[in-house]
């Protein structure tokens, strides 16, 4: 099932592709290919790293995940072996460990999640650690959104009085005071990244560098429409 809170994520997709052809698109650009398998799996690595698990992840784990989730919300065993399409119960009891359950209405994990305690909705902030300094930096946020809703974000690094770029970023406000940024994938940055030093490398790919950034980024688009707020209110 799809978790009610990426309705609103799907819902932006969908008039970004203008409901023609797929909702995940080929990110080359090529007309009637959905996004490969191995870009999936990079988007993956990459969300692992900035979300510093160290533990190896791929894709198929979100479908172990998954059962295990539901297994643990007391979901019957029934449900989960026809949820994951699996022809013989003993296949699903294999790699679940199944326990005796009762059953139960089947929600998608995701859902659950804001209810944990201590969930604000929000990923957690991580502390500063004493990783080092990333230097001179340059940070631009458009002050008008794209057709799609998106806020073009630039972000530059100094590296000999040369500024080099980090394109790709787009920043989103799914909900009143929700800011949501898009990091491009790694690939899209390499070449700049090869460019700098390994320990400035190292702190721009730190999941603490990027709460940074979109901390920056959300105070930005929010005094942008507090602007926009206080310009129609005159008006």
């Amino acid at each position: 099932m799809l978790a009610a809170d990426l309705l609103p994520l799907m819902r932006q997709l969908w008039r970004h592709t203008k409901g023609v052809g797929y909702l995940f698109p080929s990110e080359d650009g090529r007309v009637g290919r959905h996004l490969s398998p191995r870009t999936i799996q990079r988007a993956v690595r990459q969300a692992r790293i900035l979300a510093g698990i160290d533990k190896h992840a791929t894709p198929h784990s979100f479908r172990h995940s998954f059962a295990t989730h539901l297994i643990e919300s007391g979901t019957d065993i029934r449900f989960i072996q026809k949820l994951l399409g699996h022809t013989n119960l003993e296949t699903t009891s294999l790699y679940t460990k199944v326990a005796q359950m009762k059953a139960t209405a089947v929600a998608s994990p995701l859902d659950q999640l804001a209810n944990e305690p201590g969930s604000s909705g929000e990923s957690p902030v991580r502390q500063p650690t004493s990783r080092p300094s990333v230097g001179r930096m340059r940070l631009e946020v458009d002050s008008k959104p794209d057709l799609n809703g998106a806020y073009a974000v630039r972000l530059g690094v100094w590296m000999d009085g040369q500024l080099l770029s980090l394109p790709g970023m787009r920043a989103t406000m799914p909900r009143r005071y929700w800011v949501s940024l898009q990091i491009p994938l790694q690939d899209i940055w390499e070449p700049t990244l090869r460019c700098l030093p390994a320990a400035q490398r190292e702190r721009l790919e730190s999941p603490e560098f990027f709460s940074q950034v979109q901390r920056e980024v959300a105070k930005r688009i929010l005094r942008i429409r507090d602007a926009e707020h206080s310009q129609t209110i005159k008006t």
